[in-house]
């Protein structure tokens, strides 16, 4: 892919990362050549296709370079979860079997402790200068075996292999299905598995997604989830390289890094959470709350007209109406929010296009390289999940009477497999092709498909009444008072199971409450506060489908890296 950009293209701005107060800016030309020169170094160095290379770093240019690198070298990227701890990421260096290490400053000590542990043996390689004094540092003393290098001399190592006549790069044999990458999910049932990606996998999705989609040269691709992830490396990579983006890697989640980088570099294209959207939205409508009681009325106003003439014309009157809360977050050039990841609520989607921040969902899974279905301008259709993509066949296995059932899908993104787990693998992956995702869905008339809930999360009452967690859920997250929350099923006295849920406030939403009523609320009168919410946020829900108790957490739920909150910690509380 590195060595077929359009020469039209060669100019245009490829990478834009930020180095002290300046950015450090790469053409798509000089991404070729650097790519090139760090695929020579590696190939010099014995890397060849099945050589499995360890990535572990915050979003950074040189992640990019490394993977392209790397995978046009035929090597396998093992991209490690910055979040792991050091014995985590021991267990999956053993499994993966990496020859060489590519890390930062950041993750160094992690990365050789876990490395210690792992017994792992071969090159670490580290993004930021020092790598050799850090190599005979202390932290290193007990990797026996371990040499380091730094990325600046693998670098200068390929350009003089380059210059001297001896590139292996163009002569690298890689085909379709070789394996490209292996990717160790990190789940919400606390059993990660490795899967495994192959070339045409990554690419066809890739290509799906160009397909399927409006993206083209011009558009600033704003990643600030972090990159070891199916999702923002599809969308945060392949996406933008594929239709001539430019991509702009955020080193951190904090909201003062990414609002400033949104300000200085013009973001026209984001990919996010759903987590990250609702905080947005949620702090946009606290900041209202705080204003003189004015300008609350005059925002009320001006955000239900926004809504009405959408709804009724099409007509996006929020980019005009809300131009101030565009400027002042970074997004005034902003074409759209890409949702992925997990399920976010219709009204965030509503509320966020009525601010004129317009935001479009898609869905996937790491196993299927990871995007199935996504929405657009020209295909949106707000609370779906959008259509398949061109390359993509779903379809909904054993419908129940409203048309919901399990969403299976076949096409050239659909992995290879789990790393040495065929039963498992035979679990999900079908004799015909067709990967059985666990997710529970539906499709219309038209063939949009619409996200109803987890095969495993099924709340069944003694009723026989089946219950789809998520759908609460998101019920709930409509409630600026409610910044988390995941509702698992109790067991009663009969044997059925009744919703409940586990809440965690909005801390910026009650201190807000707070600050008005002139009083710190007890633990009781939080309770209470909640509880009203529960009630009016699923006032139009079946009786049974609405919590019968709840708990309120006075600290953030357990998450992945992914930011999806860890239900499997919650099992317990069933019983």
């Amino acid at each position: 892919m590195v060595d077929a950009f359009p020469a039209a293209w060669l100019g245009l701005p490829a990478l834009k990362m930020k180095r002290g107060d300046t950015y450090w800016t790469l053409t798509y030309g000089e991404l070729q050549e650097h790519t090139r020169s760090l695929g020579n170094a590696l190939l010099a160095m014995g890397v060849g296709p099945g050589t499995r290379v360890g990535l572990i770093s915050e979003n950074r240019s040189e992640w990019v370079i490394t993977y392209l690198a790397a995978a046009s070298a035929g090597a396998v990227i093992v991209p490690y979860d910055i979040l792991l701890k050091s014995d985590e990421l021991a267990a999956i260096m053993r499994a993966s079997e990496a020859k060489i290490i590519f890390t930062s400053a950041e993750y160094l000590e992690k990365v050789t402790k876990a490395a210690a542990a792992a017994g792992t043996k071969g090159t670490l390689v580290l993004f930021d200068a020092g790598a050799q004094a850090a190599g005979s540092g202390a932290a290193a003393a007990s990797l026996a075996g371990v040499t380091f290098d730094s990325f600046a001399s693998l670098l200068e190592k390929g350009r003089a292999l380059h210059a001297s006549g001896q590139d292996r790069y163009a002569a690298a044999k890689i085909a379709p299905d070789d394996l490209a990458a292996l990717i160790f999910t990190s789940g919400t049932t606390g059993v990660p598995k490795g899967v495994m990606l192959s070339h045409r996998n990554l690419v066809e999705n890739g290509d799906g997604v160009q397909q399927s989609t409006e993206l083209g040269p011009g558009d600033n691709w704003i990643i600030v989830l972090p990159f070891h992830h199916t999702y923002p490396t599809s969308m945060g990579i392949f996406t933008p390289l594929l239709t001539g983006g430019m991509i702009t890697p955020v080193p951190s989640m904090k909201t003062n890094v990414l609002i400033g980088t949104m300000k200085e570099t013009g973001a026209t294209c984001i990919p996010a959470i759903p987590l990250l959207i609702e905080k947005i939205y949620k702090g946009i409508l606290t900041n209202v709350k705080a204003k003189p009681p004015a300008v609350r009325v005059l925002f009320r106003v001006m955000f239900g007209m926004s809504k009405f003439f959408f709804k009724a014309f099409k007509v996006r009157l929020g980019k005009i109406l809300f131009k101030s809360v565009a400027r002042e977050l970074g997004l005034l050039k902003l074409r759209l929010f890409i949702s992925g990841g997990g399920p976010i609520a219709k009204e965030i989607i509503d509320g966020m296009e009525a601010l004129g921040l317009m935001t479009y969902q898609g869905y996937g899974l790491t196993e299927t390289s990871p995007v199935i279905s996504a929405t657009c301008p020209a295909h949106n259709r707000p609370g779906s999940v959008g259509l398949p993509l061109v390359n993509v066949q779903v379809r909904i296995d054993n419908p129940d009477e409203n048309g919901n059932g399990e969403i299976v899908v076949r096409g050239p993104c659909v992995m290879l497999g789990y790393l040495n787990m065929p039963a498992k693998t035979r679990e999900v992956l079908d004799a015909d092709g067709w990967l059985h995702t666990g997710d529970l869905g539906r499709q219309d008339a038209d063939g949009y498909l619409y996200i109803t809930g987890r095969l495993k999360n099924i709340i069944v009452t003694k009723g026989g009444k089946n219950i789809y967690p998520e759908e609460i859920e998101n019920l709930l997250l409509q409630s600026p008072l409610i910044a988390e929350c995941v509702v698992i099923g109790k067991l009663d006295k009969e044997g059925g199971e009744y919703p409940h849920a586990i809440i965690y406030p909005n801390p910026d939403a009650m201190r807000a409450m707070e600050a008005e009523a002139g009083k710190s609320f007890t633990d009781e009168e939080i309770r209470k506060i909640i509880r009203a919410e529960i009630q009016k946020s699923t006032a139009g829900s079946a009786v049974y489908k609405i919590p019968q108790g709840f708990d309120v957490s006075k600290e953030e739920l357990p998450k992945t890296s992914s930011s999806k909150v860890k239900r499997f910690l919650f099992a317990e509380a069933k019983r």
